[in-house]
């Protein structure tokens, strides 16, 4: 399966290659390159929109890029900004990250974060909005906890099997040194609940410690 799709933007070009360099392996990263003079700037809906606002723009500047946000679905805008922009994009303050922006902070916010709305596998449609999965033939389904939501949206988006360390760091915000055994928990329940809902797809155990969805 194709990685999903997220659109920097940014005025820095030292963000732009660290953020390529860390997403890289993760998602398709499209650079985009801009400053006050944001005319020609186009937020896509369709992928997540991670936005950079120097702390040398201008209030002015800020309101015109709000503008042309107005009509964006906010599950797919993430804005770093200094903190005193903050009364000025009090309205998105659920996608803030203030700088210094540290990379564990923006991969959890965006695991947060709708990078879409529904997946498909197999026979089952997840739907991350709601957090449930359906069978696409009976229609039958099942709730999810926002962890099992995320753990399945990334094991369904891993063309390999994901380790558990990865789960941990990226889902469940461990460390990656960290051997949990929450993450058994998690996948355990979110195994009973798939078979509730599909004879087709699970979760299965590759090797020691990795995880795939077959």
């Amino acid at each position: 399966m194709t990685n999903e799709i997220i659109n920097i933007f940014t005025s820095k070009k030292i963000i732009a290659e660290t953020l390529t360099n860390k997403f890289k392996s993760l998602y398709q990263i499209n650079i985009n390159y801009f400053d006050p003079n944001i005319k020609k700037i186009i937020f896509i809906d369709l992928y997540l929109n991670i936005i950079f606002i120097s702390p040398s723009f201008t209030t002015t500047d800020c309101n015109l890029i709000i503008k042309k946000l107005t009509n964006i679905d906010k599950s797919k805008i993430l804005i770093c900004i200094d903190k005193k922009f903050n009364s000025t994009f009090s309205k998105f303050k659920n996608n803030l990250i203030l700088y210094p922006v540290h990379f564990s902070d923006l991969e959890k916010k965006i695991n947060i974060l709708s990078l879409s709305t529904l997946f498909i596998f197999n026979d089952i449609q997840l739907d991350k909005k709601n957090k449930k999965i359906i069978n696409t033939i009976s229609k039958s389904n099942v709730l999810l906890t926002s962890i099992e939501t995320n753990i399945l949206v990334l094991l369904i988006n891993s063309q390999q099997s994901v380790s558990k360390e990865e789960i941990n760091s990226r889902v469940l915000g461990y460390s990656k040194n960290v051997n949990s055994h929450s993450l058994d928990s998690h996948i355990y329940r979110l195994r009973k609940k798939l078979v509730k809902v599909s004879s087709k797809t699970e979760i299965i155990t590759k090797d020691k410690g990795f995880y795939k969805i077959i």
